[in-house]
């Protein structure tokens, strides 16, 4: 299995649509990489996807606690 996954099965993975993941690239709050050749779609890191929503959910947590 690999390490990086569609905006597709990022979107799918984290329940939220495609076009929040395109925001989240786009804002800079999570990385992509293009393949070289590959004109659409992008490649996430599932690493990069679990360490966003770590922090989102602490941070949510943390909300909540005030």
């Amino acid at each position: 299995m690999s390490d990086e996954i569609t905006t597709d099965q990022a979107a799918t993975l984290l329940g939220v649509s495609k076009k929040t993941i395109y925001r989240l690239l786009d804002a800079g709050t999570i990385e992509a990489s293009k393949p070289f050749g590959n004109r659409v779609g992008h490649r996430i890191s599932r690493a990069v996807l679990e360490n966003w929503y770590r922090r989102r959910k602490i941070s949510t947590t943390n909300r909540r606690a005030k």
